[in-house]
């Protein structure tokens, strides 16, 4: 047989060519990897690395091949392009992987032949499919497809424009991949340039690139013993490295940074930041949040003075100075953010204001629309929109130079915060109704002496319900949609249909502009996060808890408790290279720092002299650095 390999068990030489053996022999005593496995991943990657007379050693040596030479000779035809031999070595590859399979299942299984090639009459499509992982949705004819769509790809982007749309009249239609898929194929010839080509039919080119990522999506629809997945061996080694990232608290590198394979990584506690750094006082009553810019060389912060400062941003307390004081403004500030490019300052207000500040000139701009406070507002990536939510049960979509564009109405529900993905798709916000006492049995009323506890109950928080709420009508009711409900993995106590539920969890579809679900609570949820990726959200609820829902299942995946919020707003983030913390405010005066992988305490930092810590920003580029705020008046940068 080709390159000295038999058909039988065991081949020319003794090697053994049996790839989808299902007998286990552990690599050395005690071991729960197999021997066999191990060999072949180390054959794979010693050719990778380009060490073909090692890998070919190994084989001899070990018995063990890697596969069978139709499929190495197909991985050989993908990437150089040798479309006329693609399809019979890879018929042949599989054809030999099935026969391995058939000959294992005994009599029950269809004729094979001595040398274990299948019968004639064992020999169809339905007995290849042994050698897939899924042939009812990717079977023979999707990976031709794929194949054959490659190929027309490259001809149309070599100006082959007959010989192309020979191979989707020839090839690609038969194989019956929908009308859709092949009009949009055929509509790619009219495409005048390669990068037109490319950007419409979402491809990389000509080249191996593209022909490595055809190879590695076939490769996931056939068998791993028939076809193992290339870089196995690094996939492996890789995963191991991100587990033990993951597993270690106080990680706070980005994932990419290499690690010695030789040892299990452990971080050291003193790179972590857990000291106070500086302490700016150029405020003169509680601060209620805190914003580093994009770019990490400014920082935010407004409270109870109804001022904004801007602060420039070091290592030292020498370094943080304020370069902008803007206002001051009517109502007090409760939440600011830079736009993308750092050029603009959104800040939103208690008595409705929303202002947006040019930080290179100090003008302003203000946005007239909302009625009733306004806790939150976030910009869209593209810099040239932004969103606030009301407490006059309206989500405002704005537009920066011309205005309110349009308005999400959230029927009963004041809106207390909201936050809008980096990737722009969705925002998430959370809100609270007014409900009568007898309807729950009595809402208690919250008393304090303290200046953010009335602000905080005026405006933001439980206290908020004792006051009527302006009329609504039976038809204004966000009512929740249905879901499947193997989706739905915890709700966090939550409910998908209203009761007497006071509190609830929005889910917005902006490019849809629509609202995609809604969860009711029985607790006030005072701040929201999204993480870096867009796919998670942090929301700080009352009385000690930290929540991060899966955006797109709608569902609970982690709960941090330990944290006081039982009367004031207090805010809550996620920290480090990674997004691997979480870290919040509190009111009894620390700030809390758990681990996001296991919901470990790590810290609990004590700094401010009195009141709530009411708000805390992790820094977007020196990532062991963070900022607090407190009714102390104080701003704390903490290093380590």
């Amino acid at each position: 047989s080709a390159n000295g390999l038999g058909n039988g068990t065991n081949g020319v030489n003794g090697i053994d060519d049996d790839f989808a053996s299902n007998t286990f022999t552990p690599l050395y005593e005690g071991s729960s990897l197999d021997r066999r496995e191990f060999i072949r991943i180390t054959v794979q990657s010693l050719r990778e690395l380009g060490l073909e007379s090692s890998a070919k050693s190994l084989e001899l040596e070990s018995g063990i091949s890697l596969e069978h030479p139709s499929i190495i000779g197909f991985r050989s035809a993908i990437l150089s392009g040798d479309w006329k031999n693609a399809e019979r070595l890879l018929l042949d590859g599989l054809t030999y992987g099935a026969s391995r399979m058939m000959a294992r299942m005994g009599p029950s299984a269809p004729e094979t032949s001595r040398n274990g090639a299948l019968s004639m009459a064992s020999s169809s499509s339905a007995v290849i499919d042994l050698a897939l992982r899924d042939p009812h949705s990717r079977g023979i004819d999707w990976i031709k497809f794929l194949i054959y769509q490659q190929r027309y790809l490259e001809l149309l982007e070599s100006k082959q424009t007959r010989k192309a749309l020979s191979v989707l009249r020839d090839r690609l239609a038969p194989l019956n991949h929908g009308s859709d898929t092949l009009h949009q194929l055929s509509s790619l010839v009219i495409c005048g340039t390669p990068e037109e080509l490319c950007e419409r039919a979402n491809w990389l080119g000509s080249g191996l690139a593209s022909r490595r990522k055809l190879l590695e999506e076939i490769e996931t629809a056939i068998s791993p013993s028939v076809m193992i997945p290339s870089r196995r061996l690094p996939q492996l080694l890789e995963q191991a490295q991100q587990l033990q990232k993951s597993r270690d608290p106080f990680f706070n590198l980005p994932l990419d940074t290499r690690i010695s394979l030789y040892v299990d990584h452990q971080s050291d506690r003193s790179v972590f930041p857990t000291r106070t750094a500086a302490v700016l006082t150029e405020h003169n009553d509680e601060v209620w949040h805190v914003s580093f810019s994009n770019d990490g060389t400014k920082l935010a912060s407004v409270g109870m003075d109804h001022e904004v400062l801007v602060w420039s941003v070091g290592t030292a307390q020498s370094d943080f100075q304020v370069v902008n004081r803007l206002g001051p403004t009517t109502g007090h500030i409760c939440h600011v953010s830079f736009s993308p490019d750092d050029a603009h300052l959104l800040a939103t207000s208690d008595d409705g204001e929303v202002i947006v500040w040019n930080l290179h000139d100090g003008t302003k701009q203000e946005y007239k629309g909302h009625t009733y406070a306004v806790g939150t507002g976030a910009w869209m990536p593209d810099g040239q929109g932004f969103v606030t939510g009301g407490m006059d049960r309206k989500v405002c979509f704005w537009d920066i130079d011309l205005g309110l564009q349009r308005t999400w109405n959230t029927g009963q529900f004041r809106v207390q915060a909201i936050d809008v993905s980096p990737d722009g798709r969705y925002l998430v916000a959370v809100s609270h109704r007014y409900v009568p006492n007898n309807a729950t049995g009595g809402v208690a009323h919250q008393t304090s002496t303290s200046t953010t506890s009335r602000i905080a109950a005026q405006f933001l928080g439980t206290a908020w319900f004792d006051y009527p709420s302006p009329a609504v009508h039976d038809e204004e009711w966000h009512m929740a949609r249905s879901h499947d409900e193997h989706d739905l993995i915890d709700l966090g106590g939550g409910a998908r249909t209203m009761t007497n539920e006071r509190f609830q969890l929005h889910f917005y579809d902006i490019r849809r502009k629509e609202d995609v679900g809604s969860i009711y609570m029985m607790e006030e949820m005072t701040s929201v996060s999204f993480s870096d990726d867009s796919k998670y959200v942090l929301i700080n609820q009352r009385p000690n808890d930290a929540l991060i829902w899966d955006v797109q299942k709608q569902s609970l995946v982690h709960r941090f408790t330990g944290h006081r919020i039982h009367q004031h707003v207090i805010r809550s983030c996620f920290g480090g290279a990674e997004n691997s913390f979480v870290i919040s405010g509190s009111e009894d005066g620390s700030i809390y720092v758990y681990h996001r992988k296991t919901g470990k305490l790590l810290d609990r930092l004590r700094g401010h002299s009195k009141g709530s810590v009411n708000s805390v920003a992790w820094h977007p580029r020196q990532h062991n650095m963070f900022a607090s705020c407190g009714d102390d008046g104080t701003i704390r940068i903490w290093r380590p």
